[in-house]
């Protein structure tokens, strides 16, 4: 990830940020199911991480600011064999971000679509990683994981800097009731991971 040099248009949004006015910063999530934002997603042969390449399209003729963090992830139903995933972050296509103030935030300009990327964590730890001939869908996210998503997004926007990508993984599995030992068999990772991964749980 990266934060991306201020642009004229941030350094206008800091002037007006500077003097009192809000800056409006969307969910995907929201702005997807009222359908001003249209995504189209891939997989991209990872199951972990930046593991979800697309698109989104701002279908409306107003610019709009999405924050990065997605409040709860989105579920994201594959349209092959390979896994679902639970979307977590999005950021624009090489990983980088605009950031004022407190606010952390990608650029969507009216009527224009965008390369992007989502931080996406694997809900079928069974199946195989998601392919670039694999779409993904939006839907619900599944009871059993509704809880975990939560807390893992909500870890996940307090620790920006932080790679903690293997230990949300590991929650996320764990959660599922999915073994150490099963875990273990296809998915490398550290006694501190499993530790977070407790912490992110609890």
């Amino acid at each position: 990830m990266k934060k991306v040099i201020l642009t004229a248009a941030i350094l206008l949004l800091s002037f007006e940020f500077a003097f009192g006015q809000s800056l409006k910063i969307s969910d995907l999530k929201d702005e997807i199911n009222s359908g001003n934002v249209s995504l189209t997603a891939m997989g991209n042969g990872a199951s972990t991480g930046f593991a979800v390449d697309g698109f989104l399209r701002n279908n409306t003729h107003r610019e709009m600011y999405i924050n990065v963090f997605i409040n709860n992830g989105i579920y994201l139903v594959n349209s092959g064999a390979g896994q679902n995933m639970l979307a977590t972050q999005v950021f624009m296509s090489d990983g980088g971000y605009y950031e004022l103030g407190n606010e952390i935030f990608i650029i969507l300009q009216p009527l224009t679509r965008i390369p992007i990327s989502l931080r996406a964590l694997c809900a079928d730890q069974h199946l195989d990683n998601p392919n670039n001939r694999e779409s993904f869908t939006l839907a619900s996210t599944p009871a059993d994981i509704s809880n975990i998503a939560t807390k893992i997004s909500r870890y996940m926007a307090l620790n920006i800097d932080r790679d903690i990508d293997i230990a949300a993984q590991l929650a996320l599995w764990r959660e599922q009731g999915v073994s150490r030992e099963r875990i273990s068999m296809s998915f490398r990772f550290t006694e501190n991971d499993w530790a977070l991964a407790s912490r992110i749980m609890n």
